[in-house]
């Protein structure tokens, strides 16, 4: 096998995958609306569009009204994907520089429903997970993931998750599976005064963190209006 030499002082910008979890009202989607051209993907009857009321952000929203979000979704990432191929400019244009999924625990939530009601088999109960339905779902999640990163556009997932009582991300779940591939695992809190905050360390029974500390990132906490200042740099954007 050939081996392709470089230097790590030439490797040109990049793009970032950043999971934020926290309470609801914890500032998730306003710090996610940081980074550059965000284009929203958002659950039916989630109504986390309204922190942005008034701004000039696009946003798309999940319906699932087919009964089939687990392919609507990956159809949706491949057409990205397609686009960035033919033209990163014209992905960025139409869509955006940005793709945030807000939030991720109702669509898991959705998807494994889903999937409980999949008859495959004589011993397969509809409404029910069993092992063979959650191989398939841990292979979905995998898949997803993978395509998730082939995207040329930076990544951003919010989930709704409380490291104070006890909630944190589940061993194999889309949660666990797609957040421990990130860059960066924020924890969203409020403090008594109302100012909404970025842990990127352990906060509570939460394993918050970031890829970037022995690069120099701080981990924080940031206000979540400077998200996208503070990981910037360490990307490669000046």
């Amino acid at each position: 096998m050939p081996i392709v030499y470089g230097q790590a002082d030439q490797i040109p910008p990049g793009y970032g995958r950043v999971w934020l979890a926290g309470e609801p009202g914890s500032g998730k989607t306003l710090a996610a609306s940081t980074f550059p051209q965000p284009f929203f993907l958002v659950m039916q009857n989630e109504d986390s569009m309204k922190a942005l009321r008034g701004q000039p952000i696009r946003f798309g929203t999940i319906t699932p009204t087919n009964g089939d979000v687990r392919s609507s979704l990956l159809a949706f990432v491949e057409q990205l994907i397609t686009l960035g191929l033919r033209s990163e400019q014209e992905l960025h244009a139409n869509v955006g520089h940005t793709l945030v999924i807000d939030a991720f625990t109702h669509l898991q939530d959705l998807i494994i429903n889903e999937v409980a009601d999949m008859v495959l088999n004589s011993g397969s109960k509809k409404g029910k997970m069993d092992e063979t339905k959650w191989g398939l779902l841990r292979s979905y999640w995998l898949n997803l993931r993978d395509q998730l990163w082939r995207l040329p556009m930076h990544l951003v997932v919010t989930s709704l998750v409380s490291a104070k009582e006890g909630k944190t991300l589940g061993q194999g779940t889309g949660a666990g599976l797609i957040a421990s591939s990130c860059d960066c695992l924020g924890y969203c809190d409020t403090e008594p005064n109302g100012s909404r905050i970025i842990h990127f360390n352990k906060y509570g029974i939460y394993p918050a963190r970031t890829r970037f500390g022995l690069q120099g990132m701080h981990p924080g906490p940031y206000s979540n209006m400077q998200l996208w200042s503070a990981i910037s740099p360490f990307l490669g954007y000046r």
